[in-house]
């Protein structure tokens, strides 16, 4: 009898290090051949936005993830953050 593709190393493998990039995944076997690992959305922008952040060099920036229009925003100013910044901020945050 055929190894179940479920019980494969390769596959527990594969959600262990995805787990580990901190993404929430869950795995379910769709039959004895096919199994699904579904991967939370949110905890992939956290982890992008994480990467992105290491990389900006620029001490004063703001990360923003508009997904109605597709768009990865990144705010940096100079001084003090602006004040129609700091009133959009809020108004996400409440």
């Amino acid at each position: 009898m055929t190894e179940r593709l479920i019980n494969k190393k390769e596959v527990r493998r594969s959600l262990a290090n995805l787990q580990r990039l901190g993404f929430k995944v869950a795995l379910e076997e769709i039959s004895q051949d096919v199994v699904m690992l579904a991967v939370d959305v949110e905890s992939m922008l956290e982890f992008l936005r994480k990467r992105v952040s290491n990389a900006i060099r620029y001490r004063k920036f703001w990360i923003e993830v508009d997904l109605d229009n597709k768009l990865f925003i990144i705010y940096m100013w100079k001084g003090e953050m602006p004040r129609w910044l700091k009133t959009e901020l809020m108004k996400k945050w409440k």
